[in-house]
């Protein structure tokens, strides 16, 4: 008797049913690879479309940022003239 399961013959898996239970498992993998492929393509349109527009604007700050360094670079080179003017004519001035 101990080679009998434990709840009898009816709780037994036959190979029909493992094969079924094969056929619905390799459908169920099937259908989640089928919509994790769909969802990472969606991933991949939607991040390089963020990372495109990412880089837009780094770009444009990148265009600002130079703009602005121009213009104190040479706002700074024209205060460096003046007080260079200046010190020139006070040296003169005392010579």
């Amino acid at each position: 008797m101990s080679h009998l399961p434990p709840q009898g013959w009816g709780e037994v898996a036959t190979k029909g049913d493992l094969a079924l239970l094969r056929g619905d498992f390799d459908a169920f993998h099937r259908e989640m690879h089928s919509e994790l492929q769909a969802q990472t393509a969606q991933l991949r349109a939607e991040l390089g479309a963020e990372i495109t527009d990412v880089r837009s604007e780094i770009a444009e700050v990148r265009i600002e940022f130079h703009r602005g360094l121009r213009s104190v670079v040479l706002s700074l080179v024209a205060v460096m003239v003046a007080l260079a003017a200046g010190q020139m004519a006070l040296i003169a001035a005392i010579s």
